[in-house]
């Protein structure tokens, strides 16, 4: 029995497929469907197959028998097309492909696929690499022979990955359960002294046991952890369990598994191989989970990527990518179903900011979700640390504005409503101490800062954001803390309880 294609043996037929069948590939696809969106979903499903279902007979000759079996799979599965993208536009140049490293053939890609839309070749790309990369997750933790193809079980997600079974395959390898037990613990038992939060959930840890609330997220009445692996070849997969609020609640089975795979960023110059995930993060939104991840590569260069997760079915895309160059950034914000988007640009010594967009994800197609809702003037320049509020945002300074220096004096925070009217807050000590926004449902904005608290731990103090001239008394919890974060208007943390850690849900009133 012939042994099965590695990933980097099939990564190196990713541009020969196209060169050899995308043009033969996309005229039969477009005289079927008639239909661009339609004909380009097929084209990459195609392709997927084949990258993942060639034989390693074939790979020196590449027959039409490759891709007439992978037309006939596609045609044949049992599961409808997943719309990986909305129609594609012709304007992309081939100065904007990549030219180095494995993607060096695409010029000669297209110049052989006559009449198959350029960006269709670029998606195909990554599309046949995020897969490569998945089946080389599944295999690191299933062994050489778990992998089995078919394309009836087979659902492009975006420019993701493909999933097995509803995702059953990957919640095995990726859900590992927190063995944790439920106390008798009560709302009582917790105590917020004069902070006006309530308590939402309240979930006892094994001792020793950790969560990591950096990715970790509340909405639509649950809690979603987020976990992370990277493999040898430079890929990532993320895993997120979903758990109800309750109190007390337990996570040692969650009530629904997803996964997502980030996709290396495609930039002219830069090789694959060159990038590297600086950090990442998940917000829950009505219906729908936001990924952010952000890429750096040598000499600057970085990509803010955005990608959506629909709740009702796991299914996932890419929907933005935000390129940046050592003179340009990006800031992204999420929440209360919207995500704000700022770009900044260095120019003559200071950072001028671009109109903030504000977007939205509208429908069940994570891929062609992303929807603007409007543009807000931003006179004021480039925003620091901003969050998403009920009527606009909250940002923690200006890029290139310093901030007071005495560790005394509060800080100025920014608030810009839809329309671009800017107002300045009161907001909390300047002391180096990492801040917070949470919005409280009666309105009420808040700051929120955590200190070390002489060896015990942190100890987190809020207080009402008001305007500049203003004054609001700060207000502290008395029990120190392990762990703290924010998510809209949640806090978690986690404390020391009689019987072990506990890992706290509140929302600020």
């Amino acid at each position: 029995m012939q042994r099965r294609l590695s990933g980097s043996e099939r990564r190196q037929l990713v541009e020969r497929l196209l060169e050899r069948f995308a043009a033969q590939v996309w005229e039969v696809l477009w005289n079927r469907y008639n239909d661009r969106v339609k004909a380009e979903d097929a084209f990459l499903q195609v392709f997927v197959v084949a990258i993942r279902t060639i034989r390693r007979s074939e790979v020196q000759t590449l027959p039409d028998s490759v891709i007439e079996r992978c037309l006939q799979q596609v045609e044949a599965a049992t599961v409808p097309h997943i719309d990986v993208g909305e129609a594609l536009d012709d304007s992309h140049d081939l100065d904007d492909w990549p030219e180095s490293g494995e993607t060096a053939a695409l010029p000669e890609v297209a110049e052989a696929a006559i009449g198959v839309p350029r960006p269709l070749l670029v998606r195909a790309v990554q599309v046949m690499r995020a897969n490569i990369a998945f089946d080389e997750a599944l295999r690191h933790h299933r062994g050489p022979g778990f992998v089995r193809i078919g394309a009836a079980g087979l659902a492009l997600v975006g420019v993701g990955l493909a999933v097995y079974g509803g995702f059953g395959e990957w919640q095995s390898v990726y859900g590992a359960k927190l063995s944790t037990h439920v106390q008798d613990k009560t709302a009582a038992a917790i105590q917020f002294d004069s902070l006006p939060l309530k308590l939402k959930g309240l979930y006892s840890l094994a001792q020793g046991q950790q969560v990591d609330l950096t990715h970790a997220t509340v909405g639509a009445g649950s809690l979603f952890l987020g976990s992370i692996q990277q493999y040898g070849n430079g890929s990532y997969a993320i895993a997120v369990r979903r758990y109800p609020l309750q109190t007390p609640g337990s996570l040692a089975t969650p009530s629904r598994r997803y996964a997502l795979a980030f996709v290396t960023p495609v930039v002219s110059g830069v090789e694959e191989s060159a990038w590297q995930l600086s950090n990442w993060s998940l917000v829950a939104i009505p219906g729908w989970l936001v990924l952010l991840a952000n890429w750096r590569a040598p000499g600057g260069i970085s990509d803010e990527q955005i990608y959506s997760l629909l709740l009702a079915n796991g299914r996932s895309a890419l929907v933005k990518s935000i390129p940046q160059q050592p003179s340009t950034s990006a800031v992204v914000a999420v929440g209360h179903g919207q995500i704000a988007v700022q770009s900044g640009m260095y120019r003559d010594g200071a950072w001028i900011g671009t109109p903030i967009g504000e977007y939205t994800l509208v429908g069940r197609s994570p891929a062609q979700a992303w929807t603007e809702v409007r543009q807000i003037p931003a006179a004021f320049g480039f925003m620091q640390g901003p969050s998403v509020v009920g009527d606009g945002l909250v940002f923690q300074g200006i890029v290139g504005k310093p901030q007071r220096a005495s560790a005394n004096s509060g800080s100025t925070w920014y608030g810009i409503n839809l329309s671009g009217q800017v107002t300045r807050y009161q907001g909390p000590p300047v002391d180096g101490q990492p801040h917070y926004v949470a919005e409280g449902a009666s309105g009420t904005l808040w700051w929120l800062e955590t200190t070390p608290n002489a060896g015990r731990g942190l100890q987190l103090t809020m207080a009402p954001l008001v305007k500049s001239g203003g004054t609001a008394k700060p207000m502290q919890l008395q029990t120190p803390l392990q762990q703290f974060s924010t998510c809209g208007s949640y806090v978690l943390w986690v404390q020391s309880g009689k019987g072990g850690p506990e890992f706290v849900i509140a929302a600020v009133q």
